[in-house]
């Protein structure tokens, strides 16, 4: 992967989706951009209204982890 380019989906791809342009929309608007996109790139929720969520400790380098409030993400957490 590339490391200036940490946030892409898949890591480190030129042509990857950029995950900071969910940052204000619905979980259900993300995964909608994501399925049109078809790279193989998902997301998962691992924070909830500032509350941890569990998570498997595997890594992906197409998961895009995000924290969620209100229904609307607020923050990438990372891609992995």
């Amino acid at each position: 992967g590339c490391e200036t380019d940490k946030l892409a989906c898949p890591r480190g791809a030129a042509d990857g989706i950029r995950p900071e342009e969910f940052r204000g929309a619905t979980v259900e608007r993300a995964r909608e951009i994501l399925e049109r996109f078809d790279d193989g790139c998902f997301l998962r929720v691992v924070e909830r209204d500032g509350e941890p969520l569990d998570v498997t400790d595997d890594r992906s380098d197409r998961r895009i982890n995000v924290a969620v409030r209100n229904g609307r993400i607020t923050r990438i957490r990372g891609v992995y």
